[in-house]
């Protein structure tokens, strides 16, 4: 008797959102202290001089928005890899329609991730940085190919639930293949795209 193949544990997760590393942008910080002093007419300085951070140009804040952008997607694929691992476990259990469900979960988060990757990558339009864009385009190209494994695990779980043993098996050596494509792509964690926009 022929038997299905289960199904082995996802590519890596990605590295996980840094917490706090973009910072507060205009209209979100706190008033920064005034730095004041008194003149010998008795008059306040803190009109003519403050201190504290200096505000960002209209170029930082296009860096920061790549990086915002970057940081969703990169949110959103580990809640894709967390669905598909909560599929794969289903499927190894036979329990075909929680898994079929499960990798449509994860195809959604893929296609969420995809998008916020192309976000950065028009925004890094804005500041003219080609290698700010390379990482945010093989961000991108990682999550289609991670959508398109997700779509051919739907097709495997809905074969698994027919009964039909080698077709299932046929879209998991599809499954296979596109998630070692994915693993091959280098997608570099948010701290490395922040050190590349020198924020």
């Amino acid at each position: 008797m022929k038997r299905r193949t289960c199904l082995r544990g996802a590519v890596a997760l990605l590295p996980v959102s840094l917490a706090g590393c973009l910072g507060a942008l205009d209209g979100e910080a706190e008033a920064e202290p005034t730095a004041t002093s008194t003149r010998r007419d008795g008059g306040d300085e803190g009109a003519e001089r403050t201190g504290g951070t200096p505000e960002p140009t209209p170029e930082d804040r296009e860096r920061r928005r790549v990086l915002e952008f970057y940081n969703d997607g990169v949110g959103e694929a580990n809640r894709g890899i967390e669905a598909r691992e909560s599929g794969t476990g289903a499927w190894n259990d036979g329990r075909y329609s929680r898994a079929e469900a499960r990798f449509e979960t994860a195809e959604g988060r893929f296609q969420d991730a995809r998008d916020s990757f192309r976000d950065a990558i028009d925004a890094s339009y804005g500041i003219d940085d080609v290698e700010a864009r390379e990482v945010c385009d093989t961000a991108s190209e990682y999550a289609i190919v991670m959508r398109e494994a997700m779509q051919a695990s739907q097709r495997m779980a809905r074969a698994g639930a027919e009964g039909d043993v080698d077709r299932a098996n046929r879209h998991l050596e599809t499954v296979a293949t596109l998630e070692r494509e994915a693993s091959r792509l280098n997608v570099r964690d948010p701290g490395t795209l922040q050190r590349i926009l020198d924020l």
